[in-house]
């Protein structure tokens, strides 16, 4: 079997994201979504790991669904993707990874005692032999869909959300909070 990893916040988990999960299916990969930010609650992130994983398995039932811890070291990041990856597979050779890069996705860091400049942490999985696949960022009406704008705007959100994370969302008085 052959795996698609889409890592992400999910704040929350929108028809761009969607978009991705679909393609990774319909390409014949078993996702694996690795949500980050799993315990860290603020204005850009209000929802819980487990609410996010709920709204996901809302709209797919057959995929994997793991924390990913934040790290400011790359190393240590890049290991539990990893170690996640391992729990449901040790053929590194099957994993691809389905990205959509934002120009505010890219950084400055050191991986492996190298420095990367300017660039998106997908750099990465190509430098450790992965293969990437980058999907356009999903668009609707050519507008890139915002989380942050979804977070902000409930007639924006309804636009951009599936109708069943919608109406979850309404019921936990999500745009309430803001």
């Amino acid at each position: 079997m052959k795996y698609g990893v889409i890592i992400g916040r999910f704040q929350p988990f929108h028809k761009g994201h969607e978009y991705v999960v679909r393609s990774i299916i319909k390409k014949g990969y078993k996702p694996i979504i690795m949500i980050g930010s799993p315990n860290v609650k603020n204005e850009k992130n209000p929802l819980s790991f487990e609410k996010r994983k709920e709204l996901i398995e809302m709209i797919f039932d057959d995929v994997i669904i793991e924390p990913l811890e934040d790290n400011e070291n790359w190393d240590i990041w890049y290991e539990d993707i990893l170690r996640i990856i391992k729990k449901h597979t040790d053929e590194l050779e099957k994993i691809t990874f389905f990205i959509h890069i934002k120009s505010n996705d890219k950084d400055t860091f050191i991986f492996k005692g190298k420095e990367y400049k300017g660039v998106h942490y997908v750099k990465i999985f190509e430098d450790e032999g992965f293969e990437v696949i980058n999907l356009d960022k999903f668009t609707n009406k050519n507008q890139y869909i915002h989380a942050t704008d979804i977070r902000k705007d409930e007639n924006y959100a309804k636009e951009h959300l599936d109708e069943k994370i919608y109406k979850r969302l309404k019921d936990w008085g999500f745009w309430g909070n803001f």
